[in-house]
């Protein structure tokens, strides 16, 4: 629909001679003929912005903590709890989180160590990938 009323378009133009084209001006069919002649078009046939470069896409927070499965993460909770551990996985909303060889540190109770626990997301304060839990001065 979108092509169709483009040639149209450029038809009128040339038969009233404003911005004259070539009257075998056709749009390209194919998707590789698209890429061919630059024109971007979705999967709805409308024309579409092209891509930013990947270097320009910003890090969306769930994707940085998508990265960080299978790695080390050190989790400040607000009660001023510390959990440094393995991240196995966390739900959609990050209101999950499991943890695998974990150390808890507590300012009052010293650090105990577990197995594997399951974090409540609702009481994170900061999560940071590959901390060790030891804090820089």
């Amino acid at each position: 629909m979108w092509a169709s009323r483009l040639r149209s378009r450029a038809l009128f133009r040339q038969a009233s001679g404003i911005n004259p084209q070539p009257t075998n001006f056709t749009w390209p069919a194919t998707q590789q003929q698209r890429f061919k002649h630059q024109i971007p078009q979705s999967n709805y046939g409308v024309a579409t912005m092209p891509a930013l470069p990947k270097a320009q896409h910003p890090l969306l927070p769930l994707e940085l903590v998508d990265k960080c499965v299978g790695s080390q993460i050190w989790i400040i909770m607000n009660n001023q709890k510390e959990f440094v551990g393995t991240l196995i996985g966390f739900d959609d909303y990050v209101t999950d989180m499991v943890l695998e060889d974990v150390r808890e540190i507590d300012p009052v109770e010293g650090e105990t160590r577990m197995s594997k626990i399951l974090l409540n997301g609702n009481n994170i304060c900061m999560m940071v990938p590959g901390g060790d839990g030891e804090w820089v001065d």
